[in-house]
């Protein structure tokens, strides 16, 4: 319980339970979010979750009945920017105008085109869409990477979100170096992973709820603050040889990176059964 008073325990905690826990969608009837997405990809991929031999070691037939609906939904969508228009409400027209051509321009810029292409494509195969806006730039999130604490939330407005990465050692330099990480943190991150020969870093950036005092020693414990928590190696457990021939103790470990408040999370979704 201890462990789950600091924010790496709330992180190990909710990765844990959105990976193992069940939201009972109807009764009877139990869902888990991260072997649905597994389904998906396996049945997209012609693929048995069984395994592609049956019990007598012959290869398994797979009819593929998802593909082709799919990407018939996809074209069916046909997203253009060409479709995307600015009009006045007041009857402000030359702002509108300016504001239009404006963003045209950004969409072009920022190849909004193709990523039009990638929600349709993604809507129909995964049955959402979400997208996070960092700086000014939109970036398409694998929802194999996402994690949410309320397993029957309808969105992410109702749940703390976590996203995962995975870096080798000088991707992690890098991305320190563009979020202008604390240095010390960083190289204390690489050490971590490099005595308990990790070969990837795993990432977690968090946006939800926590005690104020778990922000801040001096905060009050009966109130919530909204964060932004980046931590690292929380998968990560380190053993140490036990005593009088006991077995060896594993110590979970992780690295606070970045703790602060913050409004809101940038994180838009968009649900193919809302069209």
């Amino acid at each position: 319980m201890e462990e789950l008073r600091t924010i790496l325990g709330v992180v190990r905690d909710e990765k844990e339970h959105f990976n193992y826990g069940q939201a009972e969608s109807s009764p009877g009837y139990f869902f888990n979010q991260r072997n649905t997405l597994r389904r998906i990809e396996n049945y997209y991929n012609s693929r048995f979750e069984s395994g592609p031999y049956d019990e007598d070691g012959f290869l398994k037939p797979f009819y593929n009945i998802v593909r082709k609906p799919v990407q018939v939904c996809s074209k069916e969508i046909d997203l253009d920017t060409k479709d995307i228009l600015i009009r006045s409400e007041d009857g402000d027209y030359i702002t509108a105008e300016l504001m239009a051509a404006d963003f045209k321009q950004w969409m072009k810029d920022n190849g909004f085109a193709k990523k039009l292409n990638v929600y349709a494509d993604e809507a129909p195969e995964y049955g959402t869409v979400v997208v996070k806006k960092v700086g000014k730039h939109l970036h398409t999130v694998d929802l194999q990477n996402l994690v949410i604490s309320n397993l029957s939330a309808k969105s992410l407005s109702h749940t703390n979100v976590i996203e995962t990465h995975e870096y080798t050692p000088d991707e992690f330099r890098a991305a320190a170096a563009a979020a202008s990480w604390d240095a010390e943190k960083v190289e204390e991150v690489i050490a971590l992973h490099e005595r308990l020969q990790a070969p990837l870093i795993v990432v977690d950036e968090r946006y939800g709820w926590v005690p104020e005092d778990m922000l801040d020693p001096r905060g009050d414990a009966t109130k919530l603050a909204y964060t932004l928590a980046i931590t690292a190696g929380t998968n990560l457990i380190e053993f140490t040889a036990g005593k009088d021939g006991q077995e060896p103790q594993g110590t979970t470990q992780g690295v606070v990176i970045t703790h602060r408040p913050i409004q809101k999370h940038q994180y838009r979704e968009w649900h193919f059964m809302s069209m």
